[in-house]
């Protein structure tokens, strides 16, 4: 086999064969380093638009696996010696065996700020390269994330829920859904007769891992009878969820249980479930890598009902804001969980910064962001106050962790009284039950912040100051910026002055939608007695 030298002179002076336009510096370019180790770049070259090109050679499996810490430290060595933003350097990783490589370059590749490219080639034995190709690259690892489409099945008979366990477990895993919970609990209070149920949650994967179950274990119909179901679905967290629930539906789940009933779930539905008010006797029965004494109970189940970061529309979470990895996570959390609501988005990220620039040392959010203002309306018509959006975050100070600086989430209303018949027109083709079809498939949250418009309500974010005044702020950068125009009606007057409109929304999710028609029953039978 050629050496490392040989396949490095060969390709120095045959550029080409790796890219059109790359103009060779050096060989061996020497990078100096006065703070530790210097290195030396195997091919230091410049492209066509002028960005530096760092070309690293590796030949065998050994030398791979020093390859990711080599990466890492000439990158550093040039932009110190050379003044280089990353936006000015790229980096090609060649090797002959890519092994090794795989797994560490992809969470590489997953953690850089620059443009990174591998290729892998045949040579022989002079160093003369026969074959070149764009290596495969491997997503990195997901990390720990359930998935947000839950399943529920109710049982008569607790011992029989139990019983049936080890089988689902085996069913889910037979089919390659390897990471996944089932918990077990007893109602407190027994609903026609059910005494257990059992919820299962599992580890999201990738749409590419559920598709792989679905071709694997359908018929050539039912996929692409799928495939035309997801084709409208723009977003891929839609995509994912559709993919996760069809890779197991329809398999005979019902048929091994033969349960006394069951119900779809997702992380809002479960904190209605995982409260001590209505069950007990909670077991978590764990598969695959779930089944880690590291892994808590009490996480998982936290992370279920989507207070982990996982939920699209919750968001609990206090984090040093010394951590890199914990700013980082809150952050990607922030994007899910505001997907249309800019306002509070950009303020929740701003702050971070803010916090960051008055060295606090304790960061911590909550919010319950619906991304659908119709629903929250009927919601709070029917008395069910946890539909109501939410947002609050505390910025504590190393000095000061008992006096934190709050700010708080608040809807603001221009006084106009909307009409729900126009909306339905204007958005819905004059069908009011589109407006629930529309949430049952997400497509409501594209649609949130024009309904927002126009029923005349907006996001805004509060402070007190020292005065106790509610002050509206905006943030910019770093810094906070002060609203001049006092705080106008708020989301309360809404619903005290367009009791019609309010009326109507409550009715329509009433009368179309089980659960807010079982609200309105309870209402109902209260108000009887």
């Amino acid at each position: 086999m050629a050496s490392e030298d040989k396949i490095r002179d060969y390709l120095a002076d045959n550029l080409q064969l790796i890219e059109d336009g790359l103009t060779l510096i050096q060989k061996e370019q020497y990078l100096p380093n006065d703070q530790g180790a210097s290195g030396f770049v195997d091919i230091f070259c410049k492209d066509k638009s002028g960005k530096i090109v760092i070309i690293e050679i590796k030949r065998s499996d050994a030398a791979a696996r020093q390859a990711i810490h080599e990466l890492y430290k000439y990158i550093a060595l040039v932009k110190k010696t050379k003044l280089l933003k990353d936006s000015e350097i790229r980096l090609i990783l060649i090797s002959t065996t890519w092994h090794e490589l795989k797994l560490p370059y992809s969470e590489f590749l997953n953690s850089v700020q620059f443009d990174c490219e591998g290729l892998e080639i045949s040579t022989d034995d002079s160093g003369k390269v026969t074959q070149i190709n764009k290596a495969d690259d491997i997503p990195p690892p997901l990390p720990r994330k359930i998935c947000r489409r839950h399943y529920i099945w109710e049982f008569r008979s607790s011992v029989d829920a139990i019983s049936k366990i080890e089988a689902l477990g085996k069913f889910f895993t037979d089919l390659g859904i390897r990471d996944l919970v089932i918990v077990s609990f007893d109602l407190i209070e027994k609903s026609f007769g059910l005494e257990t149920m059992l919820y299962f949650a599992m580890q999201e994967e990738s749409f590419d891992y559920y598709m792989d179950i679905i071709q694997r274990t359908k018929s050539d119909e039912a996929i692409k009878e799928f495939l035309g179901w997801i084709d409208d679905l723009t977003e891929e967290s839609d995509r994912v969820g559709e993919a996760a629930d069809n890779s197991w539906d329809g398999m005979g789940a019902y048929e091994l249980l033969k349960p006394d009933g069951q119900q779809i779930s997702h992380p809002e539905k479960a904190q209605y479930w995982f409260s001590d008010e209505k069950i007990k006797n909670v077991q978590v029965h764990r598969f695959g890598r779930f089944n880690d004494n590291n892994l808590t109970d009490e996480t998982i189940i936290k992370e279920i009902v989507g207070k982990g970061g996982n939920s699209t529309y919750n968001l609990k979470k206090e984090i040093n804001l010394t951590s890199k990895a914990e700013v980082n996570e809150l952050c990607k959390s922030i994007e899910d969980v505001f997907y249309s609501n800019e306002v509070w988005k950009s303020a929740a990220l701003g702050l971070i910064d803010y916090a960051k620039g008055k060295n606090a040392a304790t960061f911590d959010i909550s919010t319950f962001n619906n991304d659908d203002v119709l629903q929250s309306i009927a919601g709070v018509a029917l008395q069910k106050l946890n539909f109501l959006p939410f947002f609050k975050v505390e910025i504590a100070s190393e000095t000061d962790l008992e006096t934190p600086e709050v700010f708080i989430g608040s809807i603001e209303w221009n006084g106009q009284c909307p009409s729900l018949s126009t909306i339905v027109d204007d958005y819905f083709d004059g069908q009011p039950d589109g407006i629930l079809f529309a949430a049952h498939f997400g497509e409501i949250r594209t649609l949130n912040s024009e309904i927002m418009s126009e029923l005349g309500l907006r996001y805004l974010v509060c402070r007190h100051n020292e005065k106790d005044e509610t002050q509206k702020v905006k943030v910019r950068g770093s810094s906070l910026v002060i609203e001049t125009k006092k705080m106008g009606k708020t989301f309360n007057d809404f619903f005290v002055e367009c009791e019609d409109f309010i009326r109507d929304v409550m009715m329509l999710y009433a009368n179309h939608h089980s659960e807010f028609g079982k609200y309105l029953s309870e209402i109902l039978a209260r108000n009887e007695k």
